[in-house]
């Protein structure tokens, strides 16, 4: 089934490059390459195939099938040439419907001053500025499969792109799925973003980035609560070739996180570092990227993560096992767990034998 999933990704992808051949470097919206995920981003954007919840809606929208019960982040960095990258994302688990998610996403270019050429041909200032900023606004839809192990995912993304004067819109699809059993130490996933129609400036069409993700991860326990995940992503974008993603996270007690990646081919490309702290429901993650002679970024991204459980639970019985990239199964009833529990404590009471270890983990 994942082989055939993967057929019909690379066969749609290049459909759709087809599809915008004659339009080969006319093209908008390059703000859809920067994902707002400190965390993907840390590990050189090699994500696709992590189950990540809120941070692979903008890698591959069957990641977010990992979202227990309800999560959100923002997302901040002042990008290249004084503009800024902001987004606010949202997800809930509906039990047995699946994952819902929104996100929005709005890179700003500040002010700028409005010229007009006169009768002479010289460019003269109006005395008033614009501020054009490219904005994304996108639902996404996760549902794990009755196939164990079997996520699919989408994003429906609305798209608008200029100033005030003149503005540009446009509709685009993600679509992806992941292979991942449970707290299996590996995982594979393959994406494509940005499958849409042409965003139109008055009279004039230009093609949006169009890209296909497909890697894999596998993360290796050291000793302990000590994990090292290791993650490798081929992205083929339609003018630039394929690249390859590189990166690592380490994990300590699931409570600290540095991370590290490599993207190549990609121009800029360059290093990416990073790291993250999670107490309780809360999780701050920092990034660090190289764009070469452009300069670099800074990234900030905080996050709300709760449980069915809560929090006190969730104190109370330790950490989790599960490693960094072994995001735990969703529960599809936020009430299971407490119905399991309240059995649980109900045949300890009436019970003078030994219990069989299985159902002490349930």
């Amino acid at each position: 089934m994942i082989i055939k999933l993967i057929i019909f990704f690379i066969f749609l992808f290049f459909a759709q490059s087809g599809y915008s051949a004659e339009d080969t470097g006319t093209r908008t919206a390059e703000f859809l390459k920067i994902p707002p995920s400190v965390r993907g981003a840390g590990t050189g954007n090699a994500f696709v195939s992590v189950p990540g919840g809120i941070d692979s809606i903008p890698y591959n929208p069957s990641g977010l099938c990992a979202v227990k019960y309800i999560e959100g982040s923002i997302f901040y960095s002042p990008y290249l040439a004084d503009t800024s990258l902001v987004s606010l994302s949202g997800a809930m688990n509906l039990g047995d419907a699946g994952v819902i998610g929104l996100n929005i996403t709005d890179l700003n270019y500040g002010a700028i001053p409005e010229t007009l050429e006169n009768s002479s041909g010289d460019i003269i200032a109006t005395g008033k500025n614009s501020e054009p900023s490219d904005l994304l606004l996108s639902g996404t839809y996760s549902k794990r499969l009755a196939i164990e192990g079997l996520h699919l995912g989408m994003n429906l993304k609305y798209i608008t792109l200029g100033s005030d004067n003149v503005r540009g819109n446009g509709v685009a699809l993600d679509a992806g799925c992941i292979f991942k059993k449970g707290a299996s130490p590996w995982g594979v996933g393959i994406a494509i973003n940005n499958i849409g129609t042409k965003i139109k400036f008055a009279q004039l069409e230009y093609s949006i980035p169009l890209i296909l993700r497909i890697g894999g991860h596998y993360n290796y326990e050291i000793a302990g609560e000590h994990t090292l995940s290791v993650l490798l992503d081929l992205e083929d974008e339609k003018t630039e070739g394929i690249n390859l993603n590189t990166g690592m996270e380490y994990s300590f007690h699931r409570s600290l996180f540095i991370r590290g990646g490599y993207q190549t081919g990609r121009d800029p490309g360059g290093y990416h570092l990073g790291g993250g702290l999670k107490h309780k429901i809360m999780r701050f993650d920092y990034g660090f990227e190289s764009y070469g002679d452009l300069g670099t970024v800074h990234q900030i991204q905080v996050s709300i993560i709760l449980s069915p459980a809560g929090p006190d639970k969730t104190e109370k019985e330790g950490p989790k096992k599960n490693p960094p990239m072994t995001e735990p199964e969703a529960t599809d009833d936020p009430s299971k767990e407490k119905k399991e529990q309240k059995k649980a404590d109900e045949e300890d009471e009436n019970s003078a034998i030994d219990y069989d270890i299985d159902s002490i983990i349930k």
